[in-house]
């Protein structure tokens, strides 16, 4: 049942694969200089300590931001276009405590569109859009179309205590040091797969304050970063149910279980649901291409972000940001960080005789959450590290699922698949899809 991978989507990951840069060895390149005050001797000791201290003072304000309150920019004069809501499976995440950017999975806050030669993209929830004009001349790449985004002012923000107002514009960045800063560049380019309904925006795009003598960026969470950007409803097609247990180092007061969604996508399981921290969040399961039975989680996927409580009192707060990072166990007991192998995780991916599919870490590795604090107080400390189970049910979530799965006249008609969406001979073994129905093939 799951994704098989469209031509079109084939197109587009030749446009845009250089400047992904999706290998393991480069994610988390800006990162690398970040690891050691993680992993010196010490950073791993009294866990359940660390825990219990991290618990108590953490606050439940979430996502910080600037306080006071941002509005979009109503265009009064032309009817508002209605913008289609879009995911970007992979995008970075900027945070100045790490001093780079990380990654983010299944991006749902912003929005576009691309109609009668014209463009609009909103990169933030709730916010305003810039437009763009689709260009005339043919792109360099066959199918897709080139797109020139003007940069424009989108909202206001108004601060909390002094009333003031300021005029909020939406530009590209040039990255310095690892930190994003005004451009000066007031347009900034996109491509269209219009077959597939996909637009990629290599740009790094954050809100500025229209005054031009601030070259720092308004807000770090209004800071966007390599967004490729499919409709919601493409790709909910191919969100599954499922369900997740997960069993706490730190005690069954921290277990977690409930109800998940699996994005299956080409080559990767996305869970939202599995992460006790922040059961919002998507984490992303890399399926091995040398090994298809086994899936890697890789560090410092974003989770969420905290404001921590200073001291006793709980008056003052800072940030910290909360990441996935790989452990290494031995009889139920963690012992280290997973360093030797880039701090990963790995789990095993076990199709069923009942039709479902099941993704548990193995005995040696599971992923936790890691706290970065500003460094002023130190790197903060283990969340929460879990032996877990991912169960997928191949039921949609949403409508779609089963017309696509079903589409007999298709060109794939008669062929078979296994469940990563790869194409393999009629006699393999195992869990198979052909003609919108599994088989399980002894």
């Amino acid at each position: 049942m799951k994704k098989i991978l469209l031509v079109a989507a084939v197109a587009l990951v030749a446009v845009s694969a250089s400047a992904m840069n999706r290998n393991h060895a480069s994610k988390n390149g800006l990162m690398n200089d970040k690891k050691v005050a993680m992993t010196t001797p010490g950073a791993f000791k009294n866990m359940s300590e660390k825990m219990a201290a991290m618990n108590a003072f953490y606050s439940a304000d979430n996502m910080t931001r600037k306080v006071g309150q941002i509005q979009k920019v109503l265009r009064a004069e032309e009817a508002e276009p209605q913008l289609v809501p879009a995911y970007s499976e992979w995008t970075y995440h900027y945070t100045s405590i790490l001093g780079g950017f990380i990654p983010m999975i299944m991006y749902s806050d912003a929005s576009f569109l691309v109609e009668n030669g014209k463009a609009y993209f909103a990169p933030f929830a709730n916010l305003g859009y810039v437009e763009g004009v689709v260009e005339s001349v043919p792109c360099q790449y066959e199918g897709v179309d080139s797109i020139t985004f003007t940069a424009s002012q989108i909202a206001v923000y108004t601060d909390k205590e002094s009333k003031t107002k300021v005029e909020l514009v939406l530009e590209p960045c040039v990255i310095e040091n690892y930190t994003p800063i005004r451009s000066g560049e007031k347009t900034f380019g996109a491509y269209y797969l219009a077959e597939s309904n996909e637009l990629y925006i290599p740009t790094t795009v954050a809100l500025f304050e229209k005054d031009e003598t601030k070259t720092d960026i308004f807000d770090e969470y209004y800071v966007a970063r390599r967004l490729d950007l499919i409709p919601q409803d493409e790709l909910n097609q191919y969100v599954s149910k499922g369900s997740v247990a997960c069993t706490s180092y730190y005690g069954a007061a921290y277990d977690h279980s409930g109800d998940a969604e699996i994005y299956l996508g080409d080559g990767v399981y996305c869970v939202k649901g599995c992460d006790p921290e922040n059961p919002s969040a998507w984490i992303e399961f890399d399926v091995r291409s040398d090994d298809q039975s086994i899936a890697d989680v890789i560090e410092n996927q974003f989770v969420a972000r905290y404001n921590f409580y200073n001291d006793e009192s709980r008056t003052e707060t800072h940030p910290g940001d909360v990441v996935t990072v790989g452990l290494l166990q031995q009889n139920g007991e963690l012992v280290s960080f997973n360093k030797d192998n880039d701090y990963v995780s790995t789990y095993k991916i076990t199709d069923n005789a009942d039709e479902t599919t099941t993704i548990a870490n193995t005995a040696g590795t599971c992923y936790g959450d890691y706290v970065f604090e500003d460094a002023a107080y130190g790197n903060g400390g283990m969340m929460n590290c879990v032996d877990m189970t991912i169960t997928i049910t191949y039921e949609p979530v949403y409508a779609g699922i089963k017309d696509l799965v079903n589409d007999k006249n298709s060109k794939f008609a008669g062929a078979t698949f296994n469940l990563n969406g790869q194409k393999v001979n009629s006699n393999q073994k195992g869990l198979v899809v052909r003609d919108g129905k599994k088989f399980f093939v002894k």
